[in-house]
């Protein structure tokens, strides 16, 4: 399986926190559902992740998606 978005190591990154805060799958993959392959969608750096993070009042602390001290 070839992963659509692959993150640093350094990044923590979990679909269940985003899902419980109900954050629409197609703001990150796009329209799945209309894709025969499914493709990058979204650069997901971290400005665009900061972005979004503030436009939906969700944590910026370095150390929500970052392990800080390494």
């Amino acid at each position: 399986m070839q992963l659509v978005h692959e993150l640093p190591g350094f990044v923590f990154f979990s679909h269940g926190t985003h899902a419980a805060a109900k954050a629409e799958c197609a703001r990150c993959h796009g329209d799945v559902a209309a894709q025969e392959i499914v493709s990058l969608q979204q650069p997901l750096k971290m400005k665009w992740c900061v972005d979004c993070h503030k436009q939906n009042k969700a944590p910026v602390r370095c150390n929500t998606c970052h392990e800080l001290g390494q």
